[in-house]
């Protein structure tokens, strides 16, 4: 049983099934595994126990994967939106599940076959294949282990997957099943279409008094006057305070002297290596090039594609290897170097091109360097001014005073709405930072002292609210154009519908679809082979939608892809191509059924090893490790 386990933990499905965890733990939910215990366990799966600083440690390096996606870090509190927190809970307790069975089932993983794992394991090899220690070491350093968490890390992944391969490989996709996803992705269809606009309507006239009356007492809430707040508002940030700031000649000059690396580019070369295991057989390379072989000769009889030679184009310090890199700049261009007795090797080196350094003088960097010692006081600046007026805040000064006596900038908005527009429907002009600015005194009231938003580091604004309007409801005359533009629209709309409709009703009846079209002064244009996938097709994605759920010579009418239209379609036919079994598509879609049914039966299985095996979570223990008060 153990050599077939050792066998599936070799196939794809193994390969994704620490993924599959995430999903198969949440399908049975965690929310009666909590009990009333304190310790530093935080999971227990029967006899298997998982620590607070395990968790924390796995919380930690999925946040940082989502980091890097967003290009920023992530914190805590955005994890926990995301629901990242109890994904990783989900992941543990599945894998604490799989772990205890493994346990209770006696199964182990050799050291040779954990080895054997670990050396072929691509992250841990040279571009030649072959694994590299010292690399390895590196990455497990980079990444907080030590070798032997490492392989007791290793042997278990080994053994659950071992345990997923034997309970999802081997198994057949139907060809029923095959043939339902083959057709739903690649079927195509054809279809008549035609586009009926306003134009193809009569005009709605002008509202009566008292259609206008009803329409609006029907809408009054679409018409009401939101909630208005008026505001005062100072916004101080460096780039504001910076043109305030003198900087002199000499200073600017002090500073270029003492970065003068800053605006130097140093000198690049186009540098290409061949490596050798000793120097006898680097010499007799040499030889052979001074007997007129070229460098490329050397380079393809040692069986080296082009991209393997080259460093590229680089600086000195891009260069690894100090003496490579310290007798490549010496080189004359296309001159091949004597034997370098590198860190990885003996080398042959040659350069072909160079690229000279130069340096900026002063009087081309000088408004550059103005600039960042302005931007750089400035931030200073900001942070002396923010304990300023923090103080004036403490000692009772409203805004409009601090700025006068501060000489800042006051903004007064004297009506915005919760979604930053003012009276006239349109977004308020320079109010800084508006969407936060505009949420945040939505939330406050009036004569209450809010703590400033502090975006992008050092810009600061503070705010007051100093006065509320309340929502109401406006009233017929207030909004008359408003309603009558309304109505005109709602009642354009319905005619429009009505249209299609009646046009719909019309093929479906049996009148040709090229009949129908002329009594709206259109003609029929005809599509084919679109999928379900083409939703930029010229009869726009909700057409694309229906004509799938038609049958052939079938009409219907949908928005088009202009909204204000109406499109009238026609099924006129549908094709499925044959799948081949051999194509990449097929393998592809074989491959997402199993892993779909390794998802159903993984998650089923896991589910039942939480019912047998009995989950336990520490509640004050979790509370401590996300940072909650626990009383």
């Amino acid at each position: 049983m153990l050599d077939a386990l050792r066998r599936g933990a070799g196939t794809w499905v193994a390969k994704v099934f620490l993924g599959l965890l995430v999903f198969s733990f949440a399908i049975w939910g965690i929310a009666d595994i909590f009990r009333g215990y304190r310790g530093d366990t935080l999971i227990t799966v029967g006899k298997t126990e998982i620590s607070g600083e395990q968790f924390r440690y796995e919380l930690q390096t999925d946040m940082q994967q989502y980091g890097r996606q967003l290009g920023r870090p992530l914190t805590l509190p955005e994890a926990r939106a995301l629901g990242i927190d109890g994904q990783v809970l989900g992941r543990l307790i599945s894998q604490a599940a799989l772990d205890e069975k493994a346990r209770e089932m006696g199964l182990h993983m050799s050291d040779a076959a954990v080895a054997k794992a670990i050396t072929e394991d691509p992250q841990f090899q040279t571009p030649g294949g072959q694994f590299d220690r010292s690399y390895f070491e590196q990455v497990l350093r980079a990444t907080g282990l030590n070798e032997a968490r490492y392989v007791a890390t290793k042997r278990r992944e080994m053994l659950r997957q071992a345990i997923g391969s034997s309970l999802t490989g081997g198994g057949l996709v139907s060809q029923t099943l095959r043939n339902a996803v083959n057709t739903y992705s690649n079927e195509t269809r054809s279809l008549d279409y035609f586009v009926i606009g306003n134009d193809s309507i009569d005009p709605v006239g002008e509202p009566d008094e008292e259609t206008l009356a009803k329409y609006f007492e029907s809408n009054k809430a679409q018409f009401a006057a939101p909630e208005y707040r008026k505001l005062s508002v100072i916004s101080v940030d460096p780039a504001s305070l910076a043109e305030t700031i003198d900087i002199t000649e000499d200073e600017a000059r002090q500073e270029y002297e003492s970065r003068i690396d800053r605006y130097q580019t140093p000198e690049k070369r186009t540098v290409r290596q061949i490596v050798f295991a000793d120097k006898a057989e680097a010499e007799a390379a040499l030889a052979e090039i001074n007997a007129g072989k070229s460098f490329d000769d050397i380079a393809q009889a040692r069986g080296l594609k082009p991209g393997e030679t080259d460093l590229g184009t680089v600086a000195k310090s891009d260069i690894i290897d100090s003496t490579v890199a310290d007798a490549a700049f010496t080189l004359e261009k296309d001159k091949v170097s004597d034997v370098i007795e590198g860190q990885f090797g003996y080398v042959l080196a040659l350069v072909t091109d160079i690229q000279p350094g130069s340096t900026r003088s002063f009087e081309e960097a000088r408004d550059d360097i103005i600039k960042i010692l302005k931007l750089l006081r400035a931030e200073t600046a900001v942070l002396d001014l923010y304990d300023e007026v923090e103080d004036a805040r403490a000692a009772g000064q409203t805004l409009s005073e601090i700025a006068a006596a501060k000489k800042l900038k006051l903004i007064v908005v004297d009506a915005v709405d919760s979604r930053g527009n003012g009276p006239d429907g349109n977004p308020v002009k320079d109010l800084p930072a508006a969407q936060e600015l505009v949420r945040e005194a939505f939330q406050s009231d009036i004569g209450l002292e809010n703590d400033p938003l502090q975006l992008r580091g050092t810009q600061f604004i503070w705010y007051d609210v100093t006065d509320i309007t309340p929502a109401r409801e406006r009233t017929l005359d207030e909004v008359r154009e408003r309603v009558i533009t309304a109505w005109k629209e709602t009642q354009e709309k319905d005619h429009l519908q009505k249209t299609a409709n009646e046009a719909v009703e019309a093929i479906n009846g049996g009148e040709p679809v090229t009949a129908v079209a002329a009594k709206y002064g259109r003609s029929v244009t005809t599509a084919k082979g679109l999928k379900r996938t083409d939703t930029s097709g010229p009869a726009g994605s909700a057409a694309i939608q229906r004509l799938f759920l038609l049958a052939e010579g079938a009409a219907a009418q949908t928005p088009a892809a202009n909204a204000d239209n109406r499109i009238v379609i026609v099924m006129t036919g549908s094709e499925v191509p044959p799948a081949d079994p051999d194509s990449d598509t097929a393998k592809t879609i074989v491959d997402r059924l199993k892993l779909a049914r390794s998802n159903d039966i993984l998650g089923q299985y896991v589910g039942g090893l939480r019912t047998e095996l009995g989950v336990e979570v520490n509640p004050e223990l979790l509370k401590q490790v996300l940072g909650e008060t626990t009383n």
